[in-house]
């Protein structure tokens, strides 16, 4: 019951039953026992966004137990190290993450004789992990082989291929590769439509992607069509999600680029009351939602708000990030410029040697992704000299 809450996005109430059977799960089985430790596992996942804290307790305690009760490499404990290093992943700790995925894919190997749906699944995660990084030739590299590893499995139809379908089609639209990409997103929403019918939150995500894609070629009245269509089937089915809130955040994007800044507010606070709903309101995807608020009220010449909103994203991502996050760096920065725009120096300047220090530490001293970190505190600096002086 717990799985198929969380499938349709009802993560409150799968968390909820989750956490009944793991304690149902103990009284019956004992502490050491690898059904215990699956449970941690699925209910480590779901408290990633809200507990994080209590996600990596649970993941280390359900670890702990299958390396004692297998003894060895194990499908099992493979899994649940995969899905510890995606949770090191989303948190910005891409060292542990790339070692988790690692040793995960070398389990397997040693498990079976054959790549399975395992080797596929890590391998996506691992393209996850280059494409953080910046290596988009890597990322797609194995994309590519997870999608086809799918297709051998499962066949060209089947529900768990078009899901690679889609995670290709997207890293194929990031890398600017709009035709190819499409062609994917539409094959699988002619597959994923055929299993669930039309009305159905995985077919709702492939329009908000193919909305992505024609938002990108900067064809706004399709891209427009499509994210409405999104929101449509969410709406029909009743259940605030994560996914309508990105859909309404990508409307207000669209709103924003016409230059209609009440029209973008009203649909970034329509996405965050759906997030809130969802019981996803201290999660990630609020606080990005934040930061496009602030940015929207930078625009609008509202810099004391703007900063209000980023103050709100930072908050969150310093509970759930490592320092040197994309979320965090970004949300610092844009938070800096609304200070410096109110000429608050004294409060933007350390905001920025934060985000220099931290970007060196997780990047490498001479990574290309700092160098506009440096830029704009150069530039405050510039404006306050006597705040470089002192920093000297």
């Amino acid at each position: 019951r717990a799985l198929l809450a969380i499938d349709r996005g009802d993560y409150a109430n799968g968390t909820v039953q989750l956490s009944e059977a793991l304690d149902l799960a103990e009284r019956f089985w004992g502490d050491d026992h690898p059904e215990v430790a699956m449970i941690q596992g699925q209910l480590a996942e779901q408290a990633e966004h809200d507990d994080p804290e209590r996600s990596v307790a649970l993941f280390t305690r359900a670890i702990d137990m299958l390396r004692r009760v297998y003894s060895g490499p194990h499908p099992d404990l493979a899994s649940t190290i995969n899905n510890y290093a995606v949770f090191n992943l989303d948190r910005g700790r891409f060292e542990d993450a790339r070692t988790g995925f690692e040793e995960a894919l070398d389990m397997q190997r040693q498990v079976y004789d054959q790549p399975g749906t395992l080797e596929a699944i890590i391998l996506n995660n691992l393209g996850r992990y280059h494409a953080a990084r910046g290596d988009n030739a890597e990322a797609l590299r194995l994309w590519r082989r997870s999608f086809e590893l799918h297709r051998q499995i499962f066949g060209d139809t089947h529900e768990e291929t078009s899901n690679m379908r889609i995670n290709l089609g997207v890293a194929l639209r990031l890398n600017g590769e709009l035709d190819r990409a499409e062609t994917l997103l539409n094959e699988a929403l002619e597959n994923i439509r055929a299993v669930f019918g039309e009305n159905h939150r995985r077919v709702a995500a492939i329009y908000n992607n193919l909305g992505k894609v024609a938002q990108d070629r900067g064809d706004l009245e399709q891209a427009t069509a499509h994210y409405e269509r999104a929101v449509e089937i969410f709406r029909a089915i009743e259940l605030p999600t994560a996914d309508l809130a990105n859909t309404l955040q990508n409307l207000a994007t669209l709103a924003d680029r016409r230059g209609d800044a009440a029209a973008a507010e009203s649909l970034y606070l329509e996405a965050l009351d759906a997030l809130t709903m969802a019981g996803r309101d201290e999660g990630p995807e609020a606080a990005r939602l934040y930061n496009n608020l602030s940015v929207t009220k930078f625009l609008s010449k509202d810099f004391d708000q703007a900063a209000e909103w980023s103050r709100r994203a930072l908050a969150i991502f310093e509970r759930i990030q490592e320092p040197g996050s994309a979320d965090r760096l970004r949300t610092r920065r844009i938070l800096a410029r609304a200070l410096e725009e109110q000429s608050l120096y004294a409060e933007a300047a350390p905001l920025m040697r934060e985000n220099i220090e931290a970007c060196k530490t997780a990047w490498g001293d001479d990574a290309e992704a700092c160098a506009r970190h440096v830029v704009t505190l150069d530039r405050l600096y510039e404006k306050w000299p006597e705040g470089a002086s002192a920093s000297r």
